[in-house]
């Protein structure tokens, strides 16, 4: 608890995700999509992901460059320590949609080197989470998230430019944002 700099009501331990299936790989909430031609790598851009959003169904992924995780998806299996399964970043808003990327020419998603997993829940509007001051809090899906177009830092320190959001996912940046 002394790591956690920025205060323990500031500062999101967990959250909830949606347990997908092969029902649900091709849905936002509980699927994965896996990106293809290394979109997220380009810049790393949170952006990239944001767009994986059908245009005619909101609540699933659509377009030529996504192809649905096959194999793995949000909160199955969480023990075996893969992150597609049990971790989540405060980079993009809840309920956004999750990527990872596919590697060039093997298609294969569990080496990927890069992943956008958002918290996401069945709650319209949002997601619970658990403080590290050991509270629960709702969170709007509509919280201020900052500059989608800022490249993601692979330094991991300082101020987040991901809002109120980002800022409660970090434990030492200097942020005292709180919901």
């Amino acid at each position: 608890m002394a790591s956690v700099a920025d205060g323990t009501s500031n500062t999101i331990a967990f959250s909830e995700t949606v347990v997908g299936n092969t029902d649900t790989r091709q849905r936002v909430r509980g699927g994965i999509a896996g990106i293809a031609n290394n979109s997220i790598v380009n810049g790393y851009l949170p952006s990239s992901c944001i767009v994986t959003r059908s245009q005619g169904d909101p609540n699933s992924y659509g377009g030529s460059s996504v192809i649905g995780y096959p194999t793995a998806y949000r909160g199955t299996h969480f023990l075996d320590g893969r992150a597609t399964r049990a971790v989540f970043s405060t980079v993009l808003p809840p309920n956004s949609p999750s990527c990872i990327e596919r590697q060039p020419g093997s298609g294969d998603y569990h080496e990927a080197n890069r992943s956008f997993l958002t918290a996401n829940s069945n709650h319209p509007g949002g997601v619970h989470v658990g403080l590290c001051d050991a509270s629960v809090r709702f969170v709007s899906e509509t919280v201020d998230h900052g500059n989608l177009n800022a490249p993601v830092d692979d330094n991991l320190s300082g101020s987040s430019p991901y809002g109120v959001w980002g800022a409660m996912g970090t434990i030492n940046g200097g942020e005292s944002a709180s919901l």
